[in-house]
């Protein structure tokens, strides 16, 4: 599949089996993002996601942020 897709949380654990689900599920273009702050640069620099799964209980900052 070609949607992009980014996930946004601070469990590497979380990340890491997430993105596993994703390419067994055929997703093949996923960033993964442990850092909220630099995700959110991600989006402020126009990078395009079509879909973007967002910890919303991160430190720091939260998934609305």
């Amino acid at each position: 599949m070609k949607n992009r897709i980014i996930v946004i949380d601070d469990d590497h654990d979380y990340l890491y089996v997430t993105r596993r689900n994703l390419l067994s599920a055929g997703f093949s273009d996923i960033v993964a993002e442990s850092d909220a702050l630099q995700a959110a640069s991600r989006f402020e620099r126009n990078e395009f996601f079509d879909v973007a799964l967002i910890d919303m209980n991160m430190a720091g900052i939260n998934g609305v942020e």
